[in-house]
């Protein structure tokens, strides 16, 4: 993981100092945009940003949500605090990279297994005949 840009948001309130606090009651939405040079230009990884606050000594992930139309980060929170960004790259696998966009073709995948099913659903339906018919003869025996 890269810590890739820190921020420290202040918020200037004129209030008395009694009221001061570094959180607020309700959260708020904040929008970061992403400096270019932070943005994934590999198209063989995948690029996962997070918003890291530190708050009071305590480290939390927030979860956040990157719009890649508009190259922001968004998160909501509710304390003053440290933040940073930071991203993890992960490699994209093999298949990924050249797979083609999902179509139907109506028909089934080809699995390799060549058995067919519908002797083994016979036998099963014929195995199930045969219980059925052996519990009924031995409630018979025992009733008489």
């Amino acid at each position: 993981m890269q810590v890739a840009n820190g921020a420290d948001v202040h918020v200037i309130l004129e209030i008395s100092a009694a009221d001061i606090t570094p959180e607020s009651k309700e959260s708020i939405q904040v929008r970061v945009k992403v400096p270019e040079n932070l943005l994934n230009q590999d198209s063989s990884v995948i690029r996962t940003f997070w918003v890291v606050r530190n708050h009071e000594g305590v480290v939390e992930f927030l979860p956040t949500t990157f719009d890649s139309q508009t190259n922001t980060l968004t998160f909501e929170t509710n304390k003053f605090s440290d933040y940073a960004i930071v991203y993890k790259d992960t490699k994209k696998a093999a298949d990924e990279t050249e797979k083609p966009s999902n179509t139907a073709s109506g028909t089934s995948p080809q699995t390799g297994d060549s058995v067919r099913l519908l002797p083994w659903f016979v036998l099963m339906l014929i195995s199930f005949g045969v219980a059925a018919a052996s519990i009924v003869r031995i409630r018979r025996k025992r009733a008489k």
